[in-house]
């Protein structure tokens, strides 16, 4: 209904559209998860994910270049809500409003890649606001943190279960050992987060170890949650070769 609507819009009415395609109205994507468990378990059908991947986020980035002029401004004014007006449903708002935030900061990020360059550094506060909060469709934020360069993707993960080992850093470890050593619902050794703790442990086993080593007596309810991390950094320290001294 709003992709038909969009086309037949003149010029300046099609950004109000655009922003419903954004917050997900047109239920293309099943954006709107209808309760926590059904969000936690992701896409059911593996066709939804890839119809997702293929269609609809490249159907917005296409629709945010025909806004031509008022698109920038239009992304920009989303940035700056708070929560979307239009959205009736208090359980959606928060939802809504980080799927339009995203999805302007990705037409932001396509519109700076044709021009050959990158979206801008001072929007990182709003990714990283946005990772964290944990919202977003995974295959969303995958996709839009394509667009970021490296390093700055690997320093805006927050504590995302999919991002953190997708874009592995040491501060990204930093984050996760010191949630796990404060939160006791984060400490269990077969949990998904010592999981991830293990997995980025082998890739920074240098940095690892005294940083899990100081952690681990802070693990109250399950001492051992960080063992699993701890033997995936010594085994990575023993099997990397040394650097040569310069």
């Amino acid at each position: 209904m709003y992709i038909a609507a969009l086309e037949a819009q003149p010029l300046e009415g099609r950004a109000g559209i655009w922003r419903l395609l954004a917050i997900g109205r047109d239920r293309l994507d099943g954006l709107h998860p209808r309760n926590l468990k059904e969000w936690q378990r992701g896409w059911a059908d593996p066709k939804d994910q890839a119809a997702y991947k293929t269609h609809y986020v490249a159907l917005l980035r296409t629709r945010f270049d025909r806004l031509e002029e008022p698109a920038e401004s239009a992304a920009r004014a989303a940035l700056a809500e708070t929560t979307p007006s239009d959205v009736r449903d208090d359980h959606l708002r928060f939802t809504a409003l980080d799927c339009l935030r995203l999805a302007t900061l990705d037409g932001l990020a396509q519109s700076a890649k044709k021009r050959g360059g990158v979206l801008g550094s001072e929007h990182d506060a709003v990714i990283d606001d946005i990772a964290r909060a944990n919202r977003v469709s995974p295959e969303r934020l995958e996709l839009f943190f394509e667009a970021l360069p490296s390093e700055r993707a690997c320093e805006l993960t927050g504590l995302h279960h999919v991002l953190l080992p997708l874009y592995p850093s040491e501060s990204g470890l930093r984050r996760l050992v010191e949630k796990m050593s404060t939160d006791v619902e984060w400490q269990s050794p077969k949990g998904s987060w010592a999981k991830i703790a293990a997995k980025l442990a082998a890739k920074f086993p240098a940095f690892a170890l005294p940083l899990l080593k100081s952690a681990q007596p802070e693990l109250k309810r399950f001492p051992d949650g960080l063992d699993a991390a701890i033997a995936a950094a010594e085994k990575a320290a023993a099997t990397k070769p040394a650097k040569p001294k310069s």
